[in-house]
């Protein structure tokens, strides 16, 4: 690789890393509205974020036999998701990763993070 592909790939990398710092402040400024306005409904969780398929990654073991693809396991996490996970905790938010499913439409299935209290 030359050098000035090592320097793009490098700039690349940095600009991907502040996309995802961006992208969880964002999500973390929301979490106090989030929070009350469900709270004001009676609930005692919120979803902060829908985890998409680029913020976890499922380790190869996991692919390559039967398993349960209704799990998303907190060390799997990247990116952005990460970040506002580790924030959740060290907030003492509880945060959790939930399965959600539906029965219509194209996108039946996925994850959401969620806070408890």
């Amino acid at each position: 690789m030359t050098e000035a592909a090592v320097s793009r790939s490098q700039k690349e990398l940095s600009r991907d890393g502040n996309l995802e710092e961006s992208r969880a402040e964002q999500v973390i400024s929301h979490i106090p509205n989030l929070t009350e306005a469900a709270a004001r409904t009676g609930k005692n969780k919120a979803v902060i974020m829908d985890i998409t398929a680029k913020d976890y990654e499922r380790p190869s073991q996991c692919l390559f036999r039967a398993w349960d693809w209704r799990v998303c396991k907190p060390e799997w996490l990247a990116g952005a998701c990460k970040l506002v996970f580790d924030y959740c905790q060290e907030a003492g938010l509880d945060p959790r990763i939930e399965y959600w499913h539906e029965d219509v439409g194209m996108k039946t299935d996925g994850f959401y993070m969620v806070v408890h209290w």
